[in-house]
């Protein structure tokens, strides 16, 4: 694998809510902050991706939080067709990760899979290009941070640049 990175896909989702509206800003001093907030009804969507050394794959947006089901139809749906033979994906321990049935569709395409430790979120890159995908809504000011994901922004998923990448030493591999 220390000859071939772009091999390797990094999976993970991450939700985004209608309470991820800033609660602070600048204003004149003396004056008051304006600024628009959702209210009442919140929902959430969770975004699942795979990141490889050089772009992110398969992303996909769902309304609410991720089961086994909707795993596996991501990934029957979505990552199997974007992943040739012999590509590893590494996943975390989250529960619906572990479904068999996605596991067996992946190794019967020639996939392989790794889980990373428990606990260890650093060790998956593709968390960083969540943040910037989470600052970017933010920064959007959208009245449903959800609906910037799913619809008005096309590259919301795509907000990081090749220099924000962690670089991926190939001693570690």
């Amino acid at each position: 694998m220390r000859q071939e990175p772009h091999r390797l896909v990094f999976l993970d989702e991450t939700s985004t809510t209608t309470k991820m509206t800033r609660l602070r800003g600048r204003a004149p001093r003396g004056g008051r902050l304006l600024a628009d907030a959702p209210f009442g009804h919140w929902g959430s969507q969770t975004f699942v991706a795979g990141l490889r050394c050089n772009e992110l794959i398969a992303p996909w947006v769902i309304d609410g939080a991720m089961n086994s089901a909707i795993f596996d139809t991501y990934i029957e749906t979505q990552l199997a067709p974007s992943l040739a033979p012999g590509d590893i994906v590494i996943l975390d321990n989250l529960s619906p990760h572990k479904s068999k049935a996605s596991q067996a569709l992946l190794k019967a395409q020639g996939n392989w899979l790794l889980f990373l430790p428990p606990y260890s979120p650093d060790l998956n890159p593709i968390e960083m290009a969540f943040a910037k995908l989470k600052a970017h809504l933010r920064r959007l000011k959208a009245p449903s941070e959800t609906s910037a994901v799913s619809s008005n922004q096309p590259n919301a998923g795509t907000t990081s640049r090749p220099q924000d990448m962690p670089t991926i030493k190939r001693t570690e591999l």
